[in-house]
């Protein structure tokens, strides 16, 4: 998965924030779990640009030791491009952030994807699984859908990445889509899966 590794600073600092809703991000992300109240208000104006459309999710990780917890805040500001955070809480203590934007400048041009948390496991002693999903609706209605699933080992104080399978990859070309703006998900649509992998 690209990813910007923005590496946090001294004890009472906030993550390197790749927002300009900054005030709304560090709400979302205080240096302890459980603190910083509601996020900010933000611009309620709904328009593309503002800072009112963010999501928060934490995702407990089923590991021994001190409590982990991986918080995923999700940048929702823009119709297709979002930009998305991962910082893990150790006994409650913000220790490492990640930031990725699908932005094309930041991405060489590749049309890219943030990949969202869907499901976490340890699927064998010492190993810990991340279930991600990733998905694009594009303006003329192409879209594509992507399923991953991210392997790390467990190690003293670390995790350790091992590898990535993707179990599969669904998409609906430009040249059979109706340009409606939105993927179809109610009536006939005509897409192809393109990759099915297994474990």
């Amino acid at each position: 998965m690209p990813c910007d590794v923005d590496p946090l600073g001294g004890p009472g600092t906030g993550p390197r924030i790749g927002s300009l809703c900054g005030e709304v991000v560090g709400a979302l992300l205080p240096a302890r779990h459980g603190e910083g109240g509601s996020p900010p208000a933000g611009d309620p104006s709904g328009e593309p640009g503002g800072c009112d459309d963010f999501a928060a999710t934490d995702v407990p990780l089923p590991l021994a030791g001190p409590p982990l917890v991986l918080r995923e805040v999700i940048d929702f500001n823009h119709p297709r491009i979002h930009g998305q955070y991962w910082c893990l809480y150790v006994a409650g203590e913000r220790t490492d952030c990640w930031f990725f934007s699908p932005t094309p400048t930041r991405t060489e041009s590749k049309l890219l994807a943030s990949l969202r948390l869907d499901d976490v496991a340890a699927p064998h002693p010492g190993q810990l699984r991340l279930r991600v999903r990733a998905a694009m609706a594009r303006p003329m209605g192409g879209w594509w859908t992507r399923g991953a699933e991210l392997t790390f080992a467990v190690e003293a104080g670390a995790l350790r990445y091992l590898h990535a399978l993707v179990p599969f990859t669904v998409v609906q070309p430009y040249e059979r889509a109706v340009p409606l703006g939105e993927p179809d998900t109610q009536g006939e649509v005509d897409f192809e899966i393109v990759a099915r992998g297994g474990e």
